[in-house]
């Protein structure tokens, strides 16, 4: 599952991608002293319980849990496992959380010295902030102690057997976060495949991608979505990056619609429930020129964004949702 940076295909030179870093630290040091990091990660845990019990009608305290792509800031995944929760992920590379002086060379050798740069920083500046904060909300909120359990954070690719195998056989949940958009498309119908065959037969997943058409699609910081809204944020034309008008993010993206996405979990799975999380985000940047540069695209896909899908596993031999006897 080997990724090509966005920014290598656009050309990005170092110097360039050192300065979108400096400007996602300054974004990201914002975003933390707003607080509302720890409240997103509540209530996606109540989100998983409620869409856990609703559709499996079991407690999700008695699931076997695996995160797909549980990143650099694997706090939900620490979360649940502090919560007693039995909860393990994959991802490709190993969180920063372990990062030392061998596993920072690791990372410059394997994806560059702006990678590992990236990676470092966010353990210096922000690290220590966040885990205290995160401990303080488990203890508060659950009556719990922070207590992560290194081992069971997978690092391998999704797209192969083996590292499956090394998370575990069968899972009740499985969840992933604005993940599935930077696999690349050739291999996320193997990833997908292999969720729903380790998936129980009557397991749940909830799977929320940053699907690309969105006006955050292109993960532009000057579209993210909480930027969204502001006046006097330097960025490109709305939707740009399905125009050509703005320079790529510095991270890769496949560039899957919302109807690509729609398609590849309908071979194996029935969708639940489909919910944009951010509705109607940019519509007032929808204006009469914009909208004629975008003829291609519906408002579907425009405004899709954060779509969260619900997941049940289709049994061999089941009916297809909606078909009828012959």
């Amino acid at each position: 599952m080997a990724q090509q940076s966005n920014s290598q295909q656009a050309g990005l030179s170092s110097l360039e991608r050192l300065a979108y870093l400096g400007r996602l630290s300054l974004l990201h040091w914002q975003r933390l002293r707003a607080g509302n990091e720890f409240r997103e990660v509540r209530r996606d845990i109540e989100t998983y319980s409620s869409a856990y019990r609703g559709t499996s009608g079991r407690d999700l305290a008695t699931a076997r849990i695996l995160e797909l792509g549980f990143g650099q800031r694997p706090f939900r995944l620490f979360a649940l496992q502090s919560l007693g929760l039995d909860a393990r992920g994959i991802d490709l590379d190993a969180p920063s959380y372990t990062i030392g002086p061998r596993a920072i060379l690791a990372v410059a050798r394997r994806n560059g010295l702006v990678r590992a740069l990236k990676s470092l920083a966010r353990r210096i500046l922000f690290d220590g902030a966040e885990y205290r904060d995160l401990a303080r909300v488990l203890k508060e909120g659950y009556g719990r102690d922070f207590a992560p359990d290194l081992s069971r954070l997978i690092v391998g690719d999704a797209s192969a057997a083996e590292t499956w195998d090394r998370a575990g056989r069968r899972f009740d949940f499985i969840y992933s976060e604005d993940v599935l958009e930077h696999i690349p498309a050739e291999s996320l119908p193997s990833v997908v495949a292999l969720m729903a065959a380790r998936l129980a037969d009557d397991g749940v997943a909830v799977v929320t991608p940053m699907v690309f058409p969105g006006i955050a699609g292109g993960h532009d910081m000057g579209w993210y979505p909480h930027q969204v809204e502001h006046d006097g944020v330097a960025r490109g034309p709305a939707w740009g990056h399905l125009t050509g008008e703005s320079r790529a993010a510095d991270t890769f993206l496949n560039r899957l619609s919302l109807a690509e996405y729609r398609a590849l979990f309908a071979q194996h799975f029935e969708i639940v429930s489909e919910e944009p999380l951010l509705g109607d985000l940019g519509r007032r940047h929808l204006t009469a020129d914009r909208r004629a540069a975008l003829a291609g695209w519906d408002d579907e896909e425009l405004f899709s964004n954060q779509v969260r899908f619900v997941l049940r596993k289709v049994r061999p031999n089941a009916t297809a949702p909606g078909a009828g006897s012959a």
